[in-house]
């Protein structure tokens, strides 16, 4: 029986009359999800997984061959404007952008010459709350 990705494959000794479930947890799944262009021109994902980081590292580096050959390429990196430090750039009105493409970031109302990212990214999966771009200048 398999519940929750966990696979119950014996029984240890009954305890008190009811046979007490022994779970093995699958092993550790590294993975990298990698985005490519095929030669003519469609987006597409690939995800690779294997279950260890050298074995996850032989795979890329053989799925980039193979990719090479087919004559794929890669997805532009994505733009970040970031000064030299690391900081998000500030725009032509002194407003710093967001490091992750957000755009703008606010003006704090608290704290005088700082500013914020209002940008939702999500919702928490519990809670359904919106989750907010943590992402402040300067940091």
């Amino acid at each position: 029986m398999s519940r929750n990705g966990v696979t119950n494959t014996q029984t240890a000794p009954a305890t008190q009359g009811q046979p007490v479930p022994v779970m093995t947890i699958p092993p550790v799944i590294h993975q990298v999800t990698m985005r490519v262009y095929d030669a003519d021109g469609w987006d597409e994902f690939y995800t690779i997984k294997a279950t260890t980081v050298n074995e996850l590292a032989h795979n890329v580096a053989t799925f980039k061959t193979w990719l090479k050959e087919k004559g794929y390429s890669p997805a532009p990196a994505p733009q970040r404007s970031a000064n030299a430090g690391g900081q998000p750039a500030p725009t032509p009105a002194g407003v710093p952008t967001c490091p992750d493409g957000h755009g703008a970031m606010k003006a704090s109302t608290k704290k005088p010459g700082e500013y914020f990212c209002p940008a939702v990214v999500g919702n928490h999966p519990q809670t359904g709350k919106k989750l907010y771009c943590t992402h402040k200048f300067p940091a």
